[in-house]
């Protein structure tokens, strides 16, 4: 999804022609992860709960969510407050996450 989200910035840039290169090698410089069955499926779950609790959240946050909780990865992102209501979520400031590979 965040491919996806970076490929719309791109192609809306004012000339997108001259970023394309850039933007296909730094996608391909990142493991991208798939929304796969499992995937699917915390996200059935989450979408549920939340709308149990009145509660609502927009589709592509809620599959870039699933796919990292079910992926073990963390979720790196500036809306704390968005993502912190889902349940065992590792989320992550870009702050935070600098210097955590350092020996």
């Amino acid at each position: 999804m965040n491919s996806f989200e970076i490929w719309i910035g791109t192609l809306l840039a004012p000339k997108p022609e001259e970023i394309i290169k850039e933007t296909e090698e730094f996608l391909n410089q990142l493991q991208i992860l798939d929304f796969n069955y499992d995937a699917s499926v915390e996200a059935s779950r989450t979408m549920v709960k939340l709308r149990k609790q009145g509660q609502t959240i927009e589709i592509r946050d809620l599959f870039v969510a699933s796919i990292s909780k079910v992926s073990g990865m963390p979720l790196i992102t500036r809306n704390i407050k968005h993502y912190k209501r889902i349940p065992r979520l590792m989320v992550l400031t870009p702050e935070e996450t600098i210097g955590k590979n350092e020996p």
